[in-house]
């Protein structure tokens, strides 16, 4: 990891200095994108309840002094190597989406001067992908109880995990209450849109004629978009659904268990036709959120080519999907065994050189006119560069992996090798 290096130039972030992000725990935390291992302030007690307080505790009043100073925080290596790498950031998406607030550089900030709220409702969710846990899918719980007593892999305590609704009907009061100048707000899970906390959330918002004003943001697996939530939305500004894929076909089936691919295409297709057929407010969009680890890092280049595929292939009022749709890569840090440098280079590799063709498919469009979003292409090269990152060498953490799988499948009642055999194959011989 590169060291922290001293900027004469502050570096902004418009989370930083302008949002506030609440996680499933109901802490307050820079931003969702942060390296939660080397975040300090999870051990700061606060006991005052009024958010206009709470944005400004010690932990992130030193972080925003950081900031100011021209130094990358330890918990922001995560924007840092993407830009380090040509990438768009977490911190240059929203610096571009902010950028007419001129959100001033503070250690303390005005709650007048909050724009924007990342918030987690609770840990409610109707999947438990591989590379989740209790801390945020309710659906876990009883598969961690079996691990952890028929397989001794799980380390930690159901007690150690959060409540299941982190922001109660009256903490949502307050923060409404608290920054009347709010613009956008993401939310986060869990799966948000199966939240009635989250309904009734929008509920007020609407209630208070804030809404027209407000953009809202959903990483969502889409499974949870009813008739009540859409017609709630048609009350709000805009709009955007970063939509959580982690594979094509049997790759997804078996890290976003139980969602089955047609299901997830079904649900594709009527997000796309809303994007399409909307004329009016609000505004939608569509966003691609990829978790690369080493559950898909080996079938990346097939999925893309998928999603490039479809994407182009789907005609809208500007033309095709593929000039308006972004993506967002974020690598799994966390569990470690999920890591994908555990993987061989050689098994790696394979993926680098489907993406070249990838790439190599998309420039030749873009000569013959087609415009493609630049956030894909970034999201392409980005994942190229981790791709072929060393491998890391560790058989404990191999071992670890092993025997997760195995528990897992096992409560599951599945068998990897009838989704992913070429990946157990790989693994057997680490």
């Amino acid at each position: 990891m590169q060291e922290n290096k001293l900027n004469h130039e502050p570096i902004f972030c418009s989370l930083a200095f302008g949002s506030v992000s609440i996680n499933s725990t109901g802490q307050y935390i820079p931003c969702c994108n942060i390296v939660s291992t080397e975040w300090s302030g999870y051990k700061e007690l606060i006991t005052h309840q009024d958010p206009a307080k709470k944005i400004n505790s010690k932990s992130l009043m030193r972080l925003r002094s950081e900031l100011s100073s021209g130094v990358w925080p330890k918990v922001c290596s995560k924007c840092r190597d993407s830009e380090n790498n040509g990438a768009d950031s977490m911190r240059t998406i929203w610096n571009k989406s902010l950028k007419q607030h001129n959100i001033p550089i503070e250690e303390k900030i005005n709650p007048n001067n909050i724009r924007f709220l990342d918030l987690t409702f609770g840990t409610k969710c109707n999947s438990k992908c591989m590379t989740c846990s209790p801390g945020l899918s309710d659906f876990w719980e009883e598969e961690h109880r079996f691990l952890t007593k028929n397989v001794n892999l799980a380390k930690r305590t159901m007690d150690q995990f959060p409540k299941r609704i982190s922001i109660s009907d009256h903490d949502a009061e307050l923060i409404i209450r608290s920054f009347p100048n709010v613009e956008y707000i993401a939310f986060v899970g869990g799966e948000p849109t199966i939240s009635n906390e989250h309904l009734d959330f929008l509920r007020s918002l609407i209630k208070l004629d804030r809404s027209k004003n407000i953009g809202l943001s959903y990483v969502t697996n889409l499974t949870g978009i009813s008739d009540e939530l859409t017609n709630l939305w048609s009350n709000f500004k805009e709009i955007n659904l970063s939509v959580s894929i982690d594979g094509y076909d049997k790759v997804n089936e078996y890290i976003r268990y139980p969602f089955r691919w047609k299901k997830i295409v079904t649900n594709l297709s009527t997000i796309f036709d809303k994007t399409i057929s909307n004329t009016t407010s609000p505004v939608y969009s569509v966003g691609l959120s990829y978790t690369p680890s080493i559950f898909n890092a080996g079938y990346s280049g097939d999925f893309f080519e998928y999603w490039y595929s479809l994407l182009k292939n789907y005609p809208n009022s500007n033309g095709h999907l593929i000039q308006q749709t972004s993506c967002y890569v974020n690598k799994v840090y966390w569990p470690e065994y999920a890591n994908m440098l555990l993987l061989p280079n050689t098994f790696r590799d394979k993926e680098i050189s489907k993406i070249d063709n990838l790439l190599k498919k998309i420039d030749n469009d873009q000569s013959n006119g087609v415009l493609v979003n630049k956030g894909l292409i970034d999201s392409l090269h980005l994942l190229k560069i981790w791709l072929g990152e060393t491998q890391i060498h560790s058989n404990s953490l191999i071992k670890e992996l092993k025997s997760f799988i195995i528990g897992s499948d096992e409560f599951r009642n599945r068998d990897i090798k009838d989704y992913l055999p070429e990946l157990w194959d790989e693994i057997l011989t680490i």
